[in-house]
């Protein structure tokens, strides 16, 4: 069951008996709806859950657990609050936009990606795999049994 964005602010702990909460859809986003929330002068995410996601594969904890590690090492919003069961996420609202390839080419940008995806690689080790061709063929599988239609030359 998934709850209304209301009730998931009401179930965040640290946000209890504030008043001046304020939220804002974000975009992006294929399986989840993601909104800003300003509390006073502090700025979070909250992740809720599309429905049926749990059919691709996603495992929420294991998402959030690789969000806490990485959020500690620097390399990502702080995670706040992990409200179970559904598996919605909250972390700190960072403020950013996409790098564009022009910029991201530049040597120093260049050395700042490559010293985080050597952090993100030192991680400890965090729960769950994940294959690209595996996912391909458990989605086609999930495709199949919900009666998907298929173009002719998919194989």
């Amino acid at each position: 069951m998934s709850l209304t964005l209301e009730e998931a602010i009401a179930r965040v702990p640290q946000w209890k008996n504030k008043l001046n909460i304020k939220t804002s859809p974000l975009g992006g986003g294929i399986t989840n709806r993601n909104y800003r929330v300003d509390v006073g002068n502090e700025f979070f995410v909250i992740r809720i859950v599309g429905e049926n996601t749990e059919l691709l594969g996603i495992h929420r904890q294991n998402e959030y657990v690789a969000n806490q590690l990485a959020g500690e090492l620097g390399i990502a919003p702080e995670v706040i609050y992990f409200i179970q069961p559904e598996g919605y996420l909250v972390t700190r609202f960072i403020e950013g936009r996409p790098f564009p390839a022009n910029e991201i080419r530049q040597p120093d940008n260049l050395r700042k990606v490559a010293e985080v995806l050597r952090r993100i690689h030192c991680m400890p080790v965090i729960p769950g795999t994940f294959s690209a061709f595996l996912v391909v063929r458990d989605y086609k599988e999930v495709a199949q049994k919900y009666m998907v239609q298929f173009p002719n030359n998919f194989d």
